[in-house]
């Protein structure tokens, strides 16, 4: 009970007036007994209620105090007030300055009323908290203990090309909102052109951000097709120069970690990581990667045919003429004129330019 936040009367809310009498009133045989039960400053704290704070507000603030006026001035009964100040007196809020038939009574120093027994409380407090920091340690010990056991929580360990593939199918089934991938060639565990999980997983709203390395969109045959219907289907995609490790990361809850990058071998590996500070730090690392990437686009803009868009979207994330060539199925010649028509689309004179202008013209969103 927080005295200084305590109001009131002794009408309106609460216990009845009658109530409130055989509670305060000096006969109260039971309230005499309880209060040589425990301790004073004890019984300060449990005892005082608004009532008795309200009678003890006005004994403050005057000199003396008889129960005719805190009746006047509570707009009780006489025989209330009184019974409120003997409460009071036996608690220790006032003393009782005589003993003639009209009884006058001075309150006692709130300092000493009401601070010793809050002191006495903080006592208690301090000595609580020594106990609590204590079980604290005992809590950390135990939790230090278990902490070798609890380590194969956060780390699952897969090892063998079948579990690892089965492993990879279970955590992008698992995946309820986003799914964020470093890939890097050569894939390790399947191609996006076998996995059907992953169109499911789009189909049910899930977002896939790929991160993929530059090498594996002219080293995967057919990977730029895949790649174009991805981002058709809703997917983004970024090409990075290189990828520093091939990683999945579901939800941003737990990640997938190829160890090996050959799954043909019967050692192949991987880890699942869960909640963790090695979680963390690869959700840190491909944000990293991914804001640096450079977006894969295959809207085709104004003024660009499907040849155009595809042949500006390998350039600008690095690729040759001959890569460009090789990854969209046709001759050099043909990339070489594309580029040269762009140029002369835009008015540009180097590739450099032809690249300002493409992202001007919002080729490149």
């Amino acid at each position: 009970m927080t005295y200084l936040s305590l109001s009131g009367g002794f009408g309106g809310q609460g216990p009845s007036r009658q109530s409130q009498t055989r509670r305060l009133g000096d006969n109260g045989g039971m309230r005499r007994e309880h209060a040589k039960a425990v301790s004073r400053h004890e019984q300060r704290m449990i005892d005082l209620d608004p009532h008795l704070l309200a009678a003890y507000r006005v004994a403050v603030s005057v000199t003396s105090l008889e129960p005719g006026v805190l009746a006047a001035r509570l707009a009780v009964g006489e025989h209330e007030a009184e019974a409120a100040l003997e409460s009071l007196a036996v608690f220790g809020f006032v003393t009782r300055l005589n003993h003639d038939p009209v009884p006058r009574y001075v309150a006692v120093s709130p300092d000493v009323a009401i601070g010793d027994g809050l002191r006495a409380r903080e006592d208690a407090l301090r000595t609580a908290m020594r106990d609590v920091a204590h079980l604290q340690e005992v809590y950390d010990l135990a939790s230090a203990e278990a902490s070798a056991a609890e380590l194969g929580e956060v780390i699952e360990v897969m090892r063998g090309a079948e579990q690892v593939a089965q492993g990879f199918a279970r955590i992008q089934a698992s995946a309820r909102r986003e799914v964020c991938a470093l890939v890097s060639n050569p894939v390790a565990v399947t191609s996006s052109a076998v996995n059907a999980v992953e169109d499911e997983a789009v189909a049910r709203g899930v977002q896939y951000r790929v991160l993929i390395e530059r090498e594996l969109v002219s080293a995967q045959d057919g990977e730029w097709g895949r790649l174009r219907e991805a981002v058709v289907g809703g997917e983004e995609v970024r090409v990075a120069e290189r990828v520093p490790l091939k990683l999945t990361i579901v939800d941003r809850e737990r990640a997938f970690l190829p160890v090996l990058a050959d799954p043909e071998r019967a050692s192949a590996a991987a880890l699942i990581v869960r909640p963790s500070a090695l979680l963390t730090g690869l959700v840190s690392l491909f944000d990293k990667c991914w804001d640096a990437a450079i977006p894969m686009n295959v809207d085709v803009a104004p003024g660009l045919d499907d040849l155009g868009a595809q042949v500006l979207s390998l350039l600008m994330v690095g690729h040759t003429d001959e890569a460009c060539a090789r990854i969209l199925g046709v001759s050099l010649r043909t990339v070489q004129r594309r580029v040269r028509e762009l140029m002369e689309i835009t008015g540009s004179q180097t590739r450099m330019q032809l690249g300002w202008h493409a992202a001007r013209e919002g080729w490149l969103t």
